[in-house]
């Protein structure tokens, strides 16, 4: 396959937008500030403080292993300081808001929990997405709190101040609170879920114990809502979490219930610590995650592949990874999201340790796909994120697909 085979896919859902069924988006949101890992080197030079050299040595161990990441500054001062640090691009921040970014682009309508309707992240905002009616007493409270910012630090081998084997990002929180409990999306989402092709839940990864204990049981109780009324898809997207605790808690509160879950080769790794992961075990790896988590699907997405294992119908699941992997390489290229129909990529397509389809063990396949790579990207952020926007627009119905 080619990608013109790709970009021709594209093309066909993008024709067809306007029959992809809503997808519903929750819960994060905020705003993320891209900067060079220069620039923020530099400004952190010479500083002796504990707070400010703890995270310049951190940033260099992550850029000269080549690793991303998200974690909390641990420096209640560093946004004043990264305020006059030199920002490339102002984007949407949080998984769900970023599917939903991407989905709109396309050309279709999804639903985004957003409690607080914060201007600046609105103007941000594509028009397409939608957002469930507020009362007037919601929309006092919400002004009175904006969304946070995150600060996007994005590498490469480029870099002047550190030699960086790869590109990537690293994700510095100076706030967690970007967790969006939405009464109104929860009020709505109900009430819609029986059109609904697809839901996605996120966020869980960054809240103090009390707020990720709310969050759980506001959440599953929603997201049980929309599995009792026969939403198709309900994919839980994984992050990097501090405590693998909390990664299996969350796991186990949706087990039964979200029957799709998504993650990167790191988040893979992490999630089976005792498993060397490599090209002969993942595709073990995630059949144990589908049978201990009772799932339909799960994902591992790369930067030169896409593989799923998925109890449903295979070539639908490999147009959903194809238009995907194209999805989050145009993002790549371009450095925000865009219209995977017209990208125009400078990428490569390299062989895949697997086959497109082959059974799986017992029941259901396996199924791959090369991602187009890009031998220097743009950028690196949200690439997962578009990459899932991708396939929940396949498998939310279109092109020529039965969700059910």
């Amino acid at each position: 396959m080619s990608l013109d085979d790709y970009v021709a896919l594209a093309e066909e859902i993008r024709d067809r937008a306007q029959k992809i069924a809503p997808v519903f988006c929750g819960f994060a949101a905020c705003i993320d500030r891209v900067c060079d890992l220069d620039a923020v080197l530099e400004a952190l030079q010479g500083h002796d403080d504990k707070p400010q050299s703890e995270l310049r040595k951190r940033l260099v161990n992550h850029a000269e292993a080549g690793t991303g990441g998200e974690f909390d500054a641990g420096w209640p001062d560093g946004a004043r300081v990264f305020a006059d640090i030199r920002t490339d691009r102002t984007l949407p921040g949080g998984s769900s808001t970023q599917v939903a970014q991407q989905l709109a682009i396309a050309g279709a309508k999804p639903l985004l929990a957003l409690e607080r309707r914060d201007p600046e992240l609105l103007d941000l905002l594509h028009p397409n997405i939608q957002f469930a009616p507020q009362d007037e007493t919601m929309v006092r409270q919400q002004t009175l709190h904006p969304v946070p910012s995150h600060q996007i630090i994005e590498f490469s081998p480029t870099q002047r101040t550190v030699q960086a084997p790869r590109a990537d990002r690293i994700i510095l929180r100076f706030s967690d609170d970007c967790f969006q409990f939405d009464e109104a999306f929860a009020v709505f989402s109900r009430a819609a879920a029986g059109g609904a092709g697809a839901a996605m839940l996120s966020g869980f990864n960054a809240l103090e114990p009390d707020e990720f204990d709310r969050a759980l049981t506001w959440s599953r109780r929603l997201a049980l809502a929309w599995k009792d009324a026969g939403v198709p898809v309900i994919h839980m997207e994984l992050a990097d979490f501090a405590s693998p605790d909390d990664r299996q808690q969350l796991l186990q509160t949706f087990a039964g219930i979200c029957n799709s879950v998504g993650m990167n080769v790191a988040e893979l790794a992490a999630l089976v610590p005792d498993v060397a992961v490599d090209d002969a075990s993942i595709p073990a790896a995630m059949r144990g995650i589908a049978s201990n988590l009772r799932l339909d699907r799960v994902n591992v997405h790369a930067d030169r592949w896409a593989l799923s294992f998925t109890r449903a119908d295979p070539q639908t699941e490999l147009k959903a990874i194809r238009y995907g992997c194209l999805a989050a390489s145009a993002r790549a290229q371009a450095g925000y999201a865009v219209d995977p129909a017209s990208a125009r990529l400078s990428a490569t397509l390299e062989p895949c340790p697997w086959p497109s389809i082959r059974p799986a063990e017992n029941d259901g396949h396996f199924v791959s796909c090369p991602a187009p790579h890009l031998a220097q990207p743009t950028t690196t952020i949200g690439l997962g994120d578009s990459f899932l926007a991708g396939t929940l627009a396949v498998l939310s119905g279109v092109p020529g697909t039965d969700p059910n």
